[in-house]
């Protein structure tokens, strides 16, 4: 009896102590920092044309200097040139060459009309119109000695633009909201859509 409670009693020391020894803790790595996929840099001087919209109210240039912008943004020291607009993108190249530069930037942005979505309420006393604008921004890198693509992108987003009331059939509530700030930020969205391959980013491994 002595001996079997004597074994048990060193059975549950030995326990205790594996319990209450050091652990090894694993730390996470930290963080790296991911180079952008594109190096803008390297390719010595670009060209850019500045992006043809389906839209007026200069919205191409907007587009095309927040792409710039955003493009360069993790890249260091970029030479970039404008060459201004271009017809028609078959002439991106000439308009490059012209130019003297090795690369072009270039881009479409498109807008859609603008959608109405109708509410009406159960009683049929009231309702709303909602309304949204779609775009879609292509934009691709062309080298100039061959006139081949070497990058593309393409990127679509909505907002909405506005909203239109009608209240017991007389009452009647128009909210246009700011239109340049809805188009500025929906080509925003779409920039930072378009220029992820220009970016740093930071990964675990």
């Amino acid at each position: 009896m002595f001996r079997t409670v004597a074994t048990a009693m060193l059975l549950f020391s030995a326990i205790l102590s594996s319990g209450c020894g050091p652990r090894t803790v694993v730390q996470a790595a930290p963080p790296v920092l991911v180079p952008p996929r594109v190096d803008l840099a390297g390719l010595e001087q670009i060209g850019v044309v500045v992006f043809r919209s389906s839209e007026g109210n200069g919205l191409g240039d907007l587009a095309t200097e927040r792409f710039v912008e955003s493009a360069r943004r993790d890249q260091g020291l970029v030479r970039i040139v404008d060459l201004g607009t271009s017809p028609a993108p078959d002439k991106d190249v000439t308009l490059g060459r012209e130019r003297g530069v090795r690369t072009v930037l270039a881009g479409d942005l498109t807008v859609s009309k603008v959608r109405p979505k109708v509410r009406v309420a159960s009683d049929l006393a009231s309702g709303a119109v909602s309304m949204s604008l779609e775009a879609t921004l292509a934009v691709r890198m062309i080298e100039v000695e061959s006139g081949a693509s070497i990058w593309s992108r393409s990127a679509r987003a909505t907002r909405s633009v506005g909203n239109v009331g009608v209240f017991g059939g007389k009452e009647v509530v128009f909210d246009a909201g700011d239109p340049e700030g809805t188009y500025a930020q929906l080509v925003d969205d779409l920039v930072a859509q378009v220029t992820g391959d220009f970016h740093a980013r930071w990964e675990r491994r």
